[in-house]
C-alpha cells in the first residue's frame, strides 16, 4: 500500500505542493455514491502537471497520483467517476499551487 493524502472534498479546495511532488491524493468519494460504489473513474488535467489515477478505483475512493509541475504555476485537477448505479458525476475538481520545495 502507498502512502497517500486524503483530500477532505469541498467547493474551492486547494493544495500546496512543492516542484519535486510525486504523491498520491485520494479523493474520497464516500458522501456522494449514497450506498453505490465507484464503477470507474478518469483524471482530467492541464497541460502542465502529471496527474493519473493510480492502480485500481476503489469502492468509495480514487487514488491519483500528481508529479512534475513549474514552479508558481495553478493547476485544477479534476476527479470524473462513475457510480455501479450509473450516476455519473461532473467530478471534483482540487486546485495544486506549485511553490519552491
Amino acid at each position: 500500500m502507498h502512502d497517500v493524502d486524503v483530500i477532505d472534498w469541498h467547493e474551492g479546495i486547494t493544495k500546496r505542493i512543492s516542484t519535486h511532488t510525486n504523491r498520491v491524493y485520494r479523493w474520497d468519494l464516500t458522501d456522494w455514491l449514497d450506498g453505490a460504489t465507484v464503477a470507474s473513474a478518469e483524471v482530467v488535467a492541464p497541460t502542465g502537471i502529471t496527474a493519473a489515477v493510480e492502480g485500481a478505483v476503489g469502492s468509495t475512493y480514487v487514488d491519483v497520483r500528481v508529479s512534475g509541475a513549474a514552479l508558481g504555476a495553478r493547476y485544477i485537477v479534476k476527479v470524473r467517476a462513475t457510480s455501479t448505479d450509473a450516476n455519473q458525476a461532473d467530478g471534483w475538481p482540487v486546485t495544486f499551487e506549485v511553490f519552491p520545495a
